[in-house]
């Protein structure tokens, strides 16, 4: 996961005039019928989902998966027709968010929709749970601001730094006081997310074993070059050109590399230091 910065986004011309009139369309409905009209007027999102996309570069923000030949949805961050929390079985979901830009999130399937799959569950679905269930909103005029949501958000700058990724590809809390709540926050994420699938578990060990190797590769370098060598230099600058398009924010599991880089980082590696500056 890495920050998307939702302020950024491009609305289509005459985006948010379709959007408000759906919404008032349904907010005199019951449930039932507010359910089947919002469903209905799914192309209202999937107008954004060019304009979204483009904000992390084709990648899903919450697992940073391209999947070129995988269907990608948008999902309501807090869900539009129902909470699937134990205490929240009542609760008629987010509608008045149905239509808020500010409430999606570019996603693949594996992170937005449930399964079982290889041996792990997960995906998010409806599920939306808050550290506070009882000040959970449940209409339009209650504050958002109140809720404190478990789930880590890849528009809020802060969340992607609370998941850590070990060199064998899993995804953990960075947090290690399993009973702090930025333990649970990312434990629950990973779970809900599904990021710690099979398939991403290998990608990233295998991004990660590149990034150990590229480190050595930087370390013999970079001490021949201390001597003077030319040949050196280059195969120095040749590494560095390598592991930034590792680290860089387009590339595929970034996040994971990021982790892996930064705890290769020590004393007797200023250049790797310096590489990791504003990246």
């Amino acid at each position: 996961m890495r920050f998307v910065d939702l302020t950024k986004l491009e609305l289509p011309s005459g985006w948010e005039e379709r959007a408000q009139q759906a919404q008032r369309e349904i907010a005199a409905l019951d449930h039932d019928e507010r359910s089947r009209a919002i469903n209905n007027h799914h192309r209202i999102w999937g107008e954004l989902k060019p304009c979204l996309e483009k904000l992390a570069h084709k990648k899903c923000w919450y697992c940073e998966s391209k999947q070129i030949r995988s269907d990608k949805d948008i999902d309501h961050f807090r869900p539009k027709n129902s909470v699937d929390e134990k205490d929240s079985s009542d609760h008629p979901g987010y509608w008045w968010l149905a239509f808020d830009w500010g409430n999606f999130r570019y996603s693949c399937t594996y992170c937005n929709r449930q399964r079982t799959d290889s041996g792990t569950t997960g995906g998010k679905g409806s599920r939306f749970p808050l550290h506070d269930e009882t000040k959970r909103c449940r209409t339009p005029q209650d504050l958002l601001s109140d809720e404190q949501p478990v789930l880590l958000d890849p528009t809020e700058e802060t969340d992607p730094g609370l998941l850590w990724f070990d060199n064998d590809g899993i995804a953990r809390p960075t947090s290690r006081d399993s009973d702090s709540w930025l333990h649970r926050r990312a434990k629950e994420s990973i779970e809900i997310y599904h990021l710690n699938h099979v398939d991403l578990k290998e990608v990233r060990q295998s991004i990660c074993y590149d990034c150990t190797q590229m480190v050595g590769d930087g370390d013999e370098a970079w001490k021949e070059y201390e001597q003077g060598s030319l040949v050196a230099q280059t195969k120095f600058r040749r590494t560095l050109r390598d592991l930034k398009k590792r680290l860089a924010y387009d590339a595929e599991y970034s996040a994971a590399a990021r982790s892996t880089v930064m705890s290769l980082r020590n004393r007797d590696r200023p250049w790797l230091e310096a590489l990791l500056v504003g990246i």
